[in-house]
């Protein structure tokens, strides 16, 4: 669960706030509300939220300056709700992930939320990620020549010899392994290419990577398609089709 806390000088709009966390994010957001700014930092330093809800214009001290207190503390996730829209690029300046404008219009609320929610999960994922790995180097067996996939079930080390190739759907990458099992990946494919080319898991089109080593054919064509162990036809872009016969006459 999501520590966050909603801070606004106007208790109706707390009330709101934390009205729409709790029904719209029951069993990811633990959402807490004040609109007393003793309270409030009192609450950042006891709580530690993850996310913030901040109003710009508060008698004792804007949104903006307090964010700026929060930072000296801790890096939370911010998104300002506010009567006025003049403060959005003052408001990104600081780093918020959200600009949100009153009256709450509760699909763009959803939205923005529900995007905060995914960043601070990679963030969380990606530092669990890093203490594993050291884990593992440190403990000296042979883990660390796995790679690690973050998706929303959790971790899965991967031998990249048991990939059979990695499809892209946007900002989405789904690995296909040699014993059926698929896992869907939140980053894109682009940003697995150095990392898997070492393993002769290669790029041969904009949507797919390719385990090479899992290849049965190449059938000629504009591009061509490989055929994989598992039946599987896989098209080969044009502009890569060179540089992949270049590896098979290698």
């Amino acid at each position: 669960m999501i520590q966050a806390l909603v801070i606004d000088d106007q208790e109706i709009n707390c009330i709101l706030v934390k009205g729409l966390l709790e029904n719209f994010f029951p069993d990811r957001i633990r959402p807490y509300a004040t609109s007393n700014l003793a309270e409030a930092l009192e609450l950042i330093t006891t709580l530690q939220p993850e996310l913030l809800f901040l109003d710009i214009s508060m008698p004792e001290m804007d949104g903006f300056e307090l964010l700026q207190h929060v930072r000296k503390q801790q890096k939370a996730e911010v998104i300002f709700v506010t009567a006025h829209d003049a403060f959005a690029l003052d408001a990104f300046d600081h780093q918020a992930i959200g600009y949100i404008t009153k009256p709450i219009v509760s699909e763009k609320f959803v939205r923005t939320v529900s995007r905060a929610i995914e960043l601070i999960h990679q963030k969380t994922n990606t530092g669990l990620v890093e203490t594993l790995k050291k884990a593992i180097i440190t403990s000296g067996n042979n883990q660390d020549k796995r790679i690690t996939l973050t998706s929303q079930k959790g971790l899965t080390f991967v031998d990249p010899a048991h990939i059979l190739y990695c499809e892209s759907s946007g900002n989405y990458t789904t690995f296909f392994l040699v014993n059926r099992e698929q896992i869907v990946v939140s980053k894109q494919i682009g940003s697995f290419v150095s990392k898997l080319e070492s393993h002769s898991i290669i790029r041969v089109h904009d949507r797919y990577l390719v385990n090479l080593q899992h290849v049965t054919s190449y059938i000629r064509g504009n591009g061509g398609l490989l055929v994989l162990i598992n039946g599987k036809e896989v098209p080969v872009s044009v502009r890569r089709k060179n540089d992949l016969l270049h590896f098979f006459d290698e």
